[in-house]
């Protein structure tokens, strides 16, 4: 039979990864007239229910590539215990490593890494299941990874969602602009309607939203324009470096001119990668400003400022 047969084949295989390829073999041998793919995630999902392999959600995403592996599932002994808590695998340096961390969550990782994998889901629908929290996986999670990166999206059969970003489109074949606060934008907005400025989409980036949302920039060129105080500027220095967004300086540049508008800020330095982004003379500029003790928000500049 050939569940018998894919069975004793994840058995004996010595190796932690098996690749597709291998069980499509033996499914085309002994199931020569049907669809490989279809008998194939039948009898992958069987194998994952009795314990036998783990599907990493990358799989499932690139279904067809019988060059992604699934895990072999060892049969271990649990983990030394902490607080009573028997850990698995997954989980076993709990007891000597996992005191950083809050129990409660350790324990409802652990719970889930008990069961057997599911098809991948989104991180909040995960993070409900898993915590009873749909925002807790946004608190653990730290570049794809949770509990010092011993933990991955994949072992909670979960993936990341970049918020959307909204947008007005001109219509224009101009640049596009990131414009941080939502009143900025709507007055870049109404300027770009009047003919003031000329940009193709105007986007709302949320504060540093925009930075977990590139995949949903549009084409072309794209500016950015936020406030000039220090997350402002880390904000377009991130869009530059992941996406190759650049400053809209004429935008910044009116900022400097609204000093008199500006609020207080503990006196500091800019970063050295203001003026590698910036330049060197808007860099100076911003900096002295810093040092005075004083940022400027975006909405200092009205749509009467901008022409």
């Amino acid at each position: 039979m050939l569940r018998n047969t894919l069975r004793k084949a994840v058995t004996q295989w010595g190796k932690a990864r098996l690749p597709l390829s291998v069980l499509a073999q033996h499914v085309k041998r002994e199931a020569p007239d049907a669809d490989p793919l279809d008998v194939l995630r039948v009898e992958l999902t069987a194998l994952q229910e009795s314990g036998a392999i783990k599907v990493p959600s990358s799989v499932w995403k690139q279904w067809g590539d019988l060059s992604t592996s699934v895990t072999v599932v060892r049969q271990e002994a649990p983990a030394p215990t902490r607080h009573g808590v028997a850990w698995v695998p997954k989980m076993a340096w709990v007891p000597s490593e996992g005191a950083p961390f809050r129990l409660e969550d350790l324990q409802a990782v652990n719970e889930y890494l008990k069961k057997v994998a599911h098809p991948p889901v989104a991180a909040r629908e995960r993070s409900l299941q898993v915590f009873g929290d749909e925002k807790r996986l946004d608190g653990l999670v730290h570049e794809g990874a949770l509990f010092g990166g011993r933990i991955t999206l994949d072992d909670l059969d979960c993936y990341a969602v970049q918020p959307p970003l909204a947008y007005w489109r001109s219509g224009l074949d101009a640049p596009h602009l990131v414009v941080e606060n939502h009143t900025t934008w709507a007055t870049v907005v109404r300027a770009v309607q009047e003919g003031r400025l000329r940009y193709g989409d105007v986007i709302y980036g949320a504060g540093a939203t925009v930075t977990g949302s590139l995949s949903h920039l549009p084409s072309g060129e794209v500016l950015s324009f936020c406030d000039l105080d220090p997350a402002g500027l880390a904000i377009a220095v991130r869009l530059h470096d992941l996406a190759g967004v650049k400053p809209d300086l004429s935008l910044w540049t009116r900022m400097l001119f609204k000093q008199g508008l500006g609020r207080t800020l503990k006196p500091q330095s800019v970063s050295a990668d203001v003026a590698r982004v910036f330049g060197t003379d808007f860099s100076t500029q911003a900096d002295a400003l810093f040092r005075a003790g004083r940022w400027v928000p975006q909405e200092a500049v009205t749509v009467h400022d901008l022409c």
